[in-house]
Parts: C-alpha cells; sequence; structure tokens
C-alpha cells in the first residue's frame, strides 16, 4: 500500500515538472510520441485477461527494444488505459533483476497520452531493453468493441473486435504506435468458455482450465508488422476452410452463406499474386466477417482480414473488397508506409492493383465502373476539404492532428490515378508489373515515403530503356504535381474511365430528370435486367444524386416506383439513394433509411445519410436515430456521428439534458 502511495506522488511530481519538459511528437511520425528515433521494439509479448462483464481488458506488455542510440527515457503511446506499473531489464547489465521504473504521462486530445519511463540504468547503443508495462482498459479506448449478444446476428455470446489503424492500436495495450517500425510479437488471452480467439497472428494453443472455466490462446506472428495490424477478435465463431490457403470466420449461422460468396477468394488471391509478380508469404489468408457494426469495408490485418457484412451481397458486386484486402497483403502489410503523411503508399497502390485484378477476373468495363464511382467519391471529398487544403492532396499534412482527419477517398482514388498515369508511360502492362514485382522485394518488411518510391521508379526506369525514353517517361511523371499539390489530377493526364455502358447509365438518369416524372423513359430496361455488372446501377443513382438541384419529389418517386430503388439491397446504392431522398423529403424512403443506419455500422454508408438528415432540417430525427442506436456503433463512427449532429459538446448536453426532462419523448422528435 504505502509502495502504491510512492508511486502515486512520484507520478504527481513528475506531470508537473513535465509542463516545462514535455514530451515531444517523434521526429519519425508526427502522429506518434514514441522516441523511436532512438530505441525501437522489434517483438512484444502481450499477457491479458478478458472480461466480458466488467468489459476490461487486463495485463501486461513486454516490449523488447534495441537502443539506436545510448538512450536513458522510453516513450510509448497509449489511449484508453490505465497505466498500473513499469518495470525493465537491460541483460548487459542484470540478466535477472525488473527494476521498478518511475514514469510519468502527458494527455494530448488528437493523439491520445504519452508514456514516458525513466531509465535508471542508461541503456548504449546497441543494448536490448525489456519493458513492462502493467495496464487495464477502459471504455474510452477508441481500439476495442464491445457488443452484446443481441448485438451479433448469432445473438448467443458477447463480441469483441478490435480496429487499429491509423493510430488506435495505443487503446488496446502501451506501445510505439508509428508504422515507422515494424515488430513480431506474441500473444496469450485467456477468455471465459466457450468464447472462442483469432488474431492477426497463428494460433499455436489452446490450453483449458476446468477450474477457472477460461480457455488461454497463444499466437505468435513471426513476420514483422506495423503496429496498426495488431487485431483481435473474440466471439462465437467458426471457421470453414475454401481451398488449401483461403478460408472464412464468422458467426456459426452465416458461415456457409459466407463461404458461398466467398468461393472464388482462391482465385482472387491466385491473379494478384501472378499481377504483382512477388510470392504471397502470409500463409493461409482468412476473411472474418464481422458484426454489422464495423465501421469499415475491410481492415488488412495479415492472416486475419476483418470484413464488413456490407460485403456479403449475393449479387456479388462488392467482393471488391476481398480484392482491395488482398492487394494490401503487399502494398501496406510488406511494405508500409512510414508515416501518415504517406498513406497513399498503401491505399493508391492497393487500389490500383484491385482494379487491375477486376479487370482480369471480371472485365475491364467492370473495372471502369469501379474506378469512375471512385473518382467521383474523391471529388466530393476534395470539395469537402477545399481544393488548397493539403487534404486534398496525396500528401496530407496531419501534423499534430488526428490522421483519422484526413482519411477520405483522395489517398485512395487520387493515389489509384496516380499509379494509372505511371502504368501507361510504360510500352506495356507487363513492364509495369515487373516495376511493382522489384519495388516489392526491394522494400519487404520496411516502412518508407514516396521520396523511395520515386527513386526507385527512376531507377527501374533507366535500367529498362534508353536513356532518351527513360529520361522522357521520368520528366511526365511529376510527383510534386501528382503527389504533394492540392486538388484534381495534373492537367492533361488522360485518364478517363468512362464506358459505353455508364454512358447509357449516367444518359437514363438524365432521361429520367428531362422527363420530370410525369413519364418514364423507354429505355428502364437496362437498368431492370442488368444482373452481370450491377455497379452501373450505381452509376445512375450516383448521376442523380450530382443532379440533385434538377431532382423533385415527383421525378424520384417515378424512379421509385419504376425501379424499386428504396428497396434495393445494394449498400452502394443505399449511399447515395437515402440522402437524396432526405433532401427531397420523400417521406416513402424514410423509414428504410432508418433501417439502413441502424443496421449498417460502416461509416462510408451511414455518415452521408446522417449529414442529409441535418442538412436539411432533421437534426432531431438524426440524433433520435443514433440515440436509439448509439452502442451499436464502434466507438469511433459513433463520435464521428456526433460531430455530425452536434456542432458543440454544450449542445449535446443540452439535448441530453431536454430529453431527461421531457415528459413526451416523441413530441421532442416530430421532425
Amino acid at each position: 500500500m504505502h509502495l502504491k502511495i510512492a508511486i502515486l506522488l512520484l507520478g504527481t511530481a513528475a506531470f508537473a515538472r513535465s509542463v516545462y519538459d514535455p514530451i515531444l511528437t517523434s521526429s519519425m511520425d508526427p502522429s506518434s510520441y514514441a522516441n523511436v528515433d532512438v530505441i525501437q521494439t522489434y517483438d512484444f509479448t502481450l499477457t491479458v485477461d478478458v472480461s466480458f462483464d466488467q468489459q476490461v481488458i487486463k495485463g501486461s506488455n513486454i516490449l523488447t527494444l534495441r537502443a539506436i542510440q545510448d538512450v536513458s527515457e522510453i516513450v510509448l503511446d497509449y489511449q484508453g488505459l490505465v497505466i498500473e506499473s513499469a518495470s525493465y531489464q537491460i541483460p548487459n547489465i542484470s540478466t535477472t533483476a525488473w527494476n521498478e521504473a518511475y514514469f510519468e504521462t502527458q494527455t494530448d486530445s488528437q493523439l491520445g497520452n504519452a508514456l514516458r519511463v525513466y531509465l535508471t540504468d542508461k541503456a548504449k547503443r546497441g543494448d536490448q531493453v525489456l519493458l513492462d508495462i502493467k495496464f487495464h482498459t477502459t471504455n474510452e479506448s477508441l481500439a476495442i468493441n464491445w457488443l452484446t449478444k443481441e448485438q451479433t446476428s448469432s445473438g448467443t455470446l458477447q463480441y469483441l473486435y478490435t480496429k487499429c489503424e491509423p493510430i488506435h492500436c495505443r487503446g488496446i495495450a502501451p506501445l510505439q504506435d508509428t508504422p515507422s517500425i515494424k515488430t513480431t510479437y506474441s500473444a496469450y488471452v485467456t477468455v471465459p468458455q466457450p468464447y472462442r480467439v483469432n488474431m492477426s497472428a497463428v494460433c499455436l494453443s489452446q490450453d483449458e482450465y476446468p477450474q477457472t472455466k477460461t480457455t488461454m490462446y497463444s499466437f505468435r506472428q513471426s513476420i514483422p508488422i506495423p503496429s496498426y495490424l495488431l487485431a483481435l477478435v473474440i466471439g462465437n465463431l467458426a471457421q470453414k476452410t475454401i481451398d488449401y490457403r483461403t478460408s472464412v470466420i464468422t458467426e456459426p449461422d452465416t458461415l456457409e452463406e459466407y463461404a458461398g460468396i466467398l468461393k472464388n477468394l482462391g482465385n482472387l488471391l491466385n491473379e494478384t499474386e501472378k499481377y504483382v509478380m512477388h510470392p504471397y508469404i502470409w500463409g493461409k489468408y482468412t476473411i472474418l466477417v464481422l458484426p454489422p457494426s464495423f465501421p469499415v469495408g475491410g481492415m488488412e490485418n495479415p492472416l486475419l482480414t476483418f470484413a464488413s457484412p456490407t460485403i456479403m451481397v449475393k449479387d456479388g458486386s462488392q467482393i471488391y473488397v476481398a480484392t482491395h484486402e488482398i492487394a494490401h497483403s503487399w502494398s501496406g502489410n510488406l511494405v508500409t508506409c512510414k508515416d501518415w503523411l504517406n498513406l497513399w503508399l498503401n491505399e493508391g497502390f492497393t487500389t490500383f492493383i484491385e482494379r487491375r485484378v477486376s479487370a482480369i477476373v471480371d472485365g475491364e468495363g467492370f473495372a471502369s465502373v469501379e474506378s469512375l464511382l471512385g473518382n467521383a467519391s474523391y471529388y466530393d471529398d476534395m470539395a469537402g476539404y477545399g481544393q488548397t487544403n493539403s487534404y486534398s492532396s496525396l500528401y496530407p499534412l496531419v501534423n499534430h492532428t488526428s490522421p483519422d482527419s484526413a482519411s477520405s477517398q483522395v489517398t485512395y482514388e487520387k493515389g489509384q490515378q496516380f499509379m494509372e498515369y505511371i502504368k501507361n508511360q510504360f510500352d506495356k502492362e507487363t513492364d509495369f508489373q515487373e516495376f511493382l514485382g522489384q519495388y516489392f522485394n526491394k522494400y519487404s518488411y520496411q516502412s518508407i515515403t514516396f521520396l523511395e518510391t520515386r527513386l526507385t521508379f527512376n531507377d527501374f526506369v533507366r535500367a529498362k530503356y534508353d536513356s532518351v525514353k527513360a529520361e522522357g517517361i521520368i520528366s511526365r511523371v511529376n510527383w510534386v504535381d501528382w503527389v504533394q499539390t492540392p486538388g484534381p489530377i495534373p492537367a492533361g493526364s488522360k485518364i478517363n474511365f468512362e464506358t459505353d455502358e455508364s454512358r447509357a447509365f449516367q444518359k437514363l438518369a438524365d432521361d429520367y430528370i428531362a422527363l420530370g416524372g410525369y413519364s418514364s423513359p423507354a429505355n428502364i430496361d437496362i437498368y431492370i435486367k442488368e444482373d452481370k455488372n450491377v455497379n452501373l446501377k450505381v452509376v445512375f443513382n450516383n448521376q442523380i444524386l450530382q443532379r440533385q438541384g434538377d431532382m423533385n419529389y415527383r421525378i424520384l418517386s417515378r424512379i421509385d416506383t419504376d425501379l424499386s430503388v428504396t428497396a434495393s439491397e445494394n449498400p452502394e446504392i443505399g449511399q447515395r439513394w437515402f440522402p437524396l431522398a432526405i433532401a427531397l423529403n420523400y417521406d416513402k424512403a424514410f423509414d428504410t433509411a432508418k433501417h439502413y443506419v441502424q443496421s449498417i455500422g460502416r461509416q462510408k454508408y451511414i455518415l452521408p445519410v446522417y449529414t442529409a438528415l441535418v442538412r436539411n432540417g432533421y437534426r432531431n430525427k438524426a440524433y433520435q436515430w443514433y440515440n436509439e442506436r448509439k452502442t451499436f456503433y464502434h466507438p469511433i463512427a459513433a463520435a464521428n456521428i456526433r460531430k455530425i449532429i452536434f456542432s458543440s459538446k454544450r449542445q449535446l448536453e443540452g439535448y441530453d439534458k431536454q430529453i431527461e426532462n421531457s415528459r413526451d419523448v416523441d413530441n421532442l422528435f416530430l421532425q
């Protein structure tokens, strides 16, 4: 007891002193406090007990670090955790003793907290240092989502999943949370029976303890990965093999259905591997389909890709998300952006590879429509930021702000178009594929910036072609204009994804508008009967959304009567249809829109609907829909919805108090 009090007093004194000795963000990554420039983690061992009753993860993280230079302190990132103790060991000095460490913390509303641990014994350059941090999580962690059993599809057990990208791994355990370094890891996770555990690592064993009715799962990831690829999922999970190196994990009641939808997963992996001309190194490729609250389409955790059930539509139109996550096995997981300013090296490369594989598997037209829709989304996001904002570039200046704020389609689609432009400079596509293969081979297991990519491209071109041709190609690829300059892609780039089919669906939308809702176009069958490339229907809906100023209730009602758009199960259509319906006060779609946002947690789909509600005078309705399901959403998604609905904390508190004091809650939400 006295020892704990002493530590608290020391901690208080240290924090007071930190006003004069602030912890600075990393010189290698502005989104991290970790001092990786002087000492770096290369392995860690996470040992935790998981309590669903208390919704707490408690345990320790032992980091194995190597001093890059003489160092007397270690700085880690954490968020939503309580740090209980810190101790260290420097084997060169003492092979057995653990030394209790003096530590202090610093809070940052954007980046979470910094933990500075002081080493009484200075580590010399090259020394190994073991650092043991004991901690437990709180409900403030942005990385962890706890679901009640009612929020799962099987309804039998509670559920836990994590989402670490970009900087939320620090909400699972204290560590150096930056993509600038890569580490291997081990994990020992103890859970109540009959829960099952999976991680982004190989499961080595599961040991049952009858007395405590718990099971301890042990894992090992022997390939170095950046921290954001740490992943943990616990629940009522079952697995089914698809082929010799692919499988699917989900809740038992949906396992067979999802395995059927993903029956061609192995072929997608094979085609991606062939296109990038570099072997797949990660072992078995497994997709884990999460409950509907998962906030993104997919997350490329090695050995355990997370996927939203929104991609499991029976028409197969969303399987490109699986191709995208497979491509991350090379661009992102094998070769990683060094910081979040260079995220396009992960996402732009990956989106490009995804589209080229789509072209191989489903045809050039399918891939072109994907790119056409992506281009429209990118322009919408760019307009939201402003064309002179660095967030509209491939190099967003996220210094000391959460990189979540710069998360948009710009890094995906503008990056993909840059890759398309580079490809077009080569004599043939196989030359570009050869470049990809050499690039992934050269930078395997490394974290880089676009400067290394640029140099490697130039070197490859000079080795591939004669000097005149090579210098011509290099001069045409203006990296400053493409990467660092905000706004649209450089003029004269000749990137166009329109097809005859996409133009026909855009024309159908224009014809509806021209007829004013008094009659229907003659060629509506192209929409009704389209079943091969159903994303063409999304092109139609995107066109009427883009021409919102020319739309009215009558036209929208005519379209819905003819084409049954409100009833569509394709979430890409809902993303465009429901905001338009709300803007035009098309009340027939409101109940379905409510079900849409309350049954899907994927931000891409639900945030536009909440935004439309607020912009069109339905703020109360938006709050009501959110409040009814706020425990369903992932913490990151919930926070973003609240940002849309409430302009300030004071306004939020006012709404909550108004509801608490109201005797007639229904009348509070007349809109």
